[in-house]
């Protein structure tokens, strides 16, 4: 690697080390935001058990991860549809997370907001598009987010 290179990657991971270090401090309890959603979800996964005990809460937000085709073929009722496709960049950015406002956009657009709980999930094969929409919503600050245990399939078997 060159020396431009590193030097570039250096400046480039300088944010996001401080981030990462910031985020390991302790916030005093008054300054932590105080959303009437923040105690509603039990935890960062929830089980499909409880979804479908609280799922007619107008304080759950569902949100299906996967493709349009998929989510198409058959979601949880009342999901809305985010394939985490739309929430990366382009070209030669495709892997990274897209621009602040046009996430900001699309997350406004689905009915996300900071006091509504959500819960995403996907097809449960390997949990990447649930937990990188989770990771984009903790990123952005939203405080009550959480992953459907066992995705669609889990949700499926105890609503059948």
């Amino acid at each position: 690697m060159s020396t431009t290179r590193l030097s570039l990657a250096l400046i480039h991971s300088l944010p996001l080390s401080l981030l990462l270090v910031s985020g390991c401090q302790e916030t005093p309890a008054e300054s932590q935001p105080t959303f009437e959603s923040r105690s509603f979800l039990p935890n960062v996964v929830v089980d499909p058990a409880w979804l479908e005990a609280n799922q007619d809460s107008n304080k759950i937000l569902l949100v299906d991860a996967r493709s349009r085709e998929d989510y198409a073929a058959g979601h949880i009722p009342g999901a809305v549809s985010l394939p985490v496709s739309t929430l990366n960049g382009e070209g030669e950015n495709k892997r990274n997370l897209a621009p602040i406002k046009r996430v900001e956009t699309i997350l406004s657009g689905l009915g996300v907001r900071m006091d509504t709980a959500v819960v995403v999930y996907d097809g449960a094969v390997d949990y990447r598009p649930a937990s990188r929409v989770f990771w984009v919503l903790e990123v952005h600050g939203h405080p009550d987010a959480a992953v459907l245990n066992g995705g669609l399939p889990a949700w499926q078997e105890i609503s059948s």
